[in-house]
């Protein structure tokens, strides 16, 4: 403001500073809170993000916790997992950090373990157990030590290395039922069970039908995932990760009660009433909830714990891996620059064109002319191979 006012004449000053001034609080408020709005809908992450410039790196095909770190900026996140470093050919799943997540009394922070059970994957058929339990640090929640793991992961397996775990076990998980009485408590009657739990539900759902095409369905089976939630400050529940395989070990009073009822629960959802299970026999809880979209159809049967929250009516026309998806990228490829002294003295191009991709590779006439062409310096006839170099007859390999 200064510098721009010290450029103009005093009179234009003297009228700037009335128009700034003459502004009405509420047209000003406006104005901020239509900015806000609009850099809501262009970053659908903003009710995550900080001032820390947060980010977590976790490698690929782990558990429990293992190898998972936190980073401040992307020149550390792309030295850790060694990109363009000869040999670093890991797999990492990088996320932007929940820099403002919500905490539990003693400021410490904490996931959601939510068991899912999909029975059927054409149509869709997913199943929600009714008791979800929270995994909490030990820690206080502190963005200025992103390298304390008793701060920020929540995993049972890495807290219980703790040094004071062994007297606080039971205070690293709270129940369903603890978590739902207190926040209700705090953010008022029936939050748990008409805003949140919902939300969950529907991040359950989206998650499912986002990887149903990828599946290779097979009837009268069944998997158990462990889905990791977590809620922002907003009471918004963000999906962290799906485990396949998830840990039913009893390592406190609440999964020494829970894992063992909801693998019982299991049985009962699969073998004793599959018929319902597995789609041959759909009855609504009443004629008022027959819907047309299939939407929250309850089995008749005894499931236990396991609540179906979602089946799909229609199946999906081709379900396939998506290792034999084909996802090719094409065009002219870079020009590569030699410099000396930071001066350009040359420059080609690695490939005349570029495709780069998963699937089979795609014809091209530029191939088939140089595969002619080295045909014909091997100086035999088109097709025919030398036999000088095998040192034998076609066919017999060395023994040795």
């Amino acid at each position: 403001m200064e510098k721009q006012t010290a450029a103009l004449a005093p009179k234009q000053v003297g009228k700037l500073r009335k128009e700034i001034t003459g502004l009405e609080i509420s047209d000003l408020k406006g104005r901020v809170l239509s900015v806000l709005q609009r850099f809501k809908e262009a970053h659908t992450q903003v009710e995550i993000d900080g001032t820390a410039n947060a980010w977590i790196i976790k490698p690929a095909g782990k558990s429990r916790g293992r190898g998972i770190t936190c980073v401040r900026s992307i020149a550390s996140l792309v030295k850790h997992i060694g990109l363009g470093t000869a040999g670093a050919s890991s797999h990492w799943v990088v996320q932007k950090y929940i820099e403002r997540p919500l905490t539990i009394p003693g400021s410490r922070k904490f996931d959601i373990r939510q068991w899912v059970v999909v029975t059927d994957w054409n149509p869709l058929t997913i199943w929600c157990y009714k008791e979800c339990y929270l995994r909490l640090c030990m820690n206080e929640f502190n963005l200025h030590d992103l390298e304390n793991p008793f701060s920020h992961l929540s995993n049972n397996a890495i807290q219980k290395d703790a040094e004071d775990y062994e007297t606080k076990i039971e205070d690293t998980m709270w129940s369903h039922a603890q978590f739902s009485e207190w926040i209700d408590a705090n953010h008022g009657p029936g939050t748990w069970e008409n805003q949140l739990l919902p939300a969950i539900h529907q991040v359950i759902i989206w998650g499912l039908l986002a990887a149903q095409h990828t599946i290779e369905s097979r009837k009268n089976s069944w998997e158990l995932f462990g889905y990791d939630l977590m809620l922002d400050e907003d009471l918004k529940p963000w999906l962290i990760e799906i485990n396949a395989s998830p840990s039913m070990e009893s390592s406190t009073k609440i999964t020494s009660r829970l894992c063992p009822a909801a693998l019982k629960d299991i049985v009962k959802l699969v073998v004793d009433s599959g018929d319902h299970t597995y789609g041959r026999v759909a009855q609504p809880v009443s004629p008022e909830d027959d819907t047309e979209n299939g939407d929250q159809v309850q089995s008749a049967a005894d499931t236990g714990g396991w609540e179906c929250i979602f089946r799909g009516e229609l199946e999906v026309a081709a379900s396939m891996s998506a290792l034999s998806e084909k996802f090719l990228c094409r065009g002219d490829a870079m020009p590569i620059h030699r410099t000396q002294g930071g001066h350009v003295i040359g420059s080609r191009r690695s490939l005349n064109k570029v495709e780069i991709g998963i699937g089979s590779p795609t014809k091209d006439k530029d191939t088939k002319s140089t595969a002619k062409t080295d045909k014909s310096d091997k100086g035999g006839k088109p097709g025919t191979s030398d036999k000088s170099d095998k040192g034998g007859k076609s066919g017999k390999g060395n023994k040795g």
